[in-house]
């Protein structure tokens, strides 16, 4: 998982566009046979994309440690 800190707003500013790419674009989000995940402090979102090589289903990696979050770390049998 990418870990993504926030910046000041006055820095933000200052920034031209490649400036506000390196810190605002999330990219790539859908590598083929990979499961990607970005958590940004701002606003603290995740962003994420699965992009599956065969028709089966896709395993997601253990995140408890990096996010505990209950809508994450939980099965979804347990729901």
């Amino acid at each position: 998982m990418d870990f993504r800190q926030p910046i000041h707003s006055d820095h933000a500013k200052t920034l031209d566009s490649e400036g506000l790419r390196r810190q605002f674009l999330v990219d790539p989000v859908f590598v083929p046979g990979q499961l990607t995940l970005t958590y940004s402090q701002i606003d603290r979102i995740v962003v994420g994309g699965a992009m599956p090589l065969a028709r089966r289903s896709a395993s997601r990696p253990n995140s408890r440690r990096s996010l505990p979050s209950a809508h994450f770390s939980s099965d979804a049998n347990s729901a």
